[in-house]
């Protein structure tokens, strides 16, 4: 005979059943977040010109522990990030897309074999139209500006303005103004928005932007390394706002996670976008040479 003390034990386990799978479903249904950063070094020696080698390795934005990628990594000139599945690089005199996600780390695919050869900067855009989802591949070679086509790797001439002195080349947002045409441009000591649909350019304020030597952003700001000085800028008026001096060699730079990242001669860095403060992630002296710097994001489950 089944005492009212044991149905009701029994009512409770059940209870506790079907709160634990419904918990478990409930967890089970997150998904879970992928996150890194990525450094192509290339060391002091290569700097110099002695050698051409070069390293890949996955970085712990929280601490800056580092995990080498298996792979060949010399060669390459320029890193753009996809939003978080990948990065397209330049090596070899060749576009290639390099993914970042699960079992495919390390994979490259060829975009494009014209010849890249000499100094070549790379930036990504992409935004949606209706279900249509529009990437911009811009390269910066020599005093030229060119659209490459991420799928096909066609390659077309952007306008006809010389672009000459690269400093540093980023979109804005991928989709501000909600038509992806915002490439933001330092060159010849000035701050220029570019169409790249069409290749209309002109400048943003009237600010001194010599020795750039690196730019991201975070969506809505650019950020700017130049003249040992770390800024914050207005992408619609030009109008800074200093975040601190010190950054005398800055060699990477992007924005990642809520926060901007940087090597600055051989450190990374951590910095607070909003104040420019710094924390120094792993050990000092830990990137010599010459560094590209990028990410992934996304997430692994439903």
């Amino acid at each position: 005979m089944t005492t009212a003390k044991e149905t009701r034990s029994a009512s409770l386990r059940t209870a506790g059943a079907v709160f634990l799978t419904a918990a478990l479903t409930s967890i089970s249904a997150y998904a879970v977040e992928v996150s890194d950063l990525y450094v192509m070094r290339r060391p002091a020696e290569a700097a110099a010109g002695a050698s051409d080698e070069g390293d890949l390795y996955r970085v712990d934005e929280a601490n800056g522990a580092d995990t080498a990628i298996v792979g060949s990594w010399n060669g390459f000139t320029s890193i753009a990030s996809d939003g978080g599945l990948g990065a397209y690089v330049v090596q070899h005199d060749s576009i290639w897309y390099l993914s970042f996600v699960g079992g495919n780390e390390g994979q490259r695919t060829l975009v494009s074999n014209a010849a890249w050869s000499g100094p070549t900067l790379l930036a990504y855009g992409a935004y949606t139209s209706g279900s249509t989802v529009v990437q911009s591949l811009t390269a910066w070679q020599g005093d030229r500006l060119y659209k490459v086509n991420p799928s096909t790797g066609a390659v077309a001439q952007l306008g006809t303005k010389a672009w000459t002195d690269q400093d540093a080349m980023v979109y804005l947002n991928h989709n501000n103004n909600g038509d992806g045409n915002d490439l933001f441009v330092v060159q010849a000591d000035a701050l220029w928005r570019v169409n790249v649909s069409t290749g209309a350019f002109a400048p943003v304020g009237g600010g001194d932007w010599s020795d750039t030597s690196a730019m991201t952003t975070d969506g809505t700001t650019l950020y700017v390394a130049c003249q040992n000085h770390l800024y914050k800028a207005n992408p619609s008026t030009g109008s800074s706002t200093d975040l601190g001096g010190g950054w005398y060699s800055t060699t990477a730079f992007t924005f990642f996670n809520g926060w901007l990242y940087a090597i600055d001669g051989s450190d990374l860095y951590r910095i607070d976008p909003a104040t420019g403060s710094t924390t120094l992630l792993g050990t000092a002296n830990s990137w010599p040479g010459i560094n590209l710097m990028t990410f992934r994001n996304y997430n692994v489950g439903p």
